[in-house]
């Protein structure tokens, strides 16, 4: 799966250039491939970092599509905060899920892994916040474990 992502960035950054709104989606995906199959989880970051100075470029320029690639790269991000509170790395994972959050405040997935994350810092407080603004988008069950 790694490979693939990698080969089809490649392919999308030579056609239609290093900056292009079209290389997202492959850098999104490349991004949770290494999260959900690779070994080295550290090499979605500046993966994601990069899609992420590209996207702000598209909501500066305006793109119509901007939208839509906030939300991927927040369910990226969101991927990577999952792997950091798997990993022991709590505060790691809060900062990665409240950029998610900025990106998409509208995720539910985001809240609740920071309101898990801060449970793990022992801030009990950001976590019912968190908690509570997932139950406010639609979440119908208990507070994560």
């Amino acid at each position: 799966v790694i490979i693939l992502c990698n080969r089809s960035v490649a392919i999308t950054e030579k056609s239609m250039g290093p900056n292009h709104a079209d290389l997202l989606p492959a850098l999104h995906l490349q991004a949770c491939a290494y999260v959900l199959f690779g070994d080295n989880v550290e090499l979605a970051e500046p993966i994601v970092k990069r899609a992420l100075k590209i996207d702000e470029s598209l909501v500066s320029s305006r793109i119509q599509d901007g939208e839509m690639h906030r939300r991927r790269a927040s369910r990226a991000l969101n991927y990577l905060g999952i792997y950091y509170l798997g990993r022991g790395r709590a505060s790691r994972a809060e900062q990665v899920c409240t950029v998610s959050i900025r990106l998409n405040p509208k995720g539910i997935s985001p809240y609740l892994n920071r309101a898990i994350s801060r449970r793990k810092l022992s801030n009990c407080n950001g976590a019912n916040e968190d908690f509570t603004e997932a139950k406010k988008l639609g979440y119908q069950g208990g507070f994560p474990q």
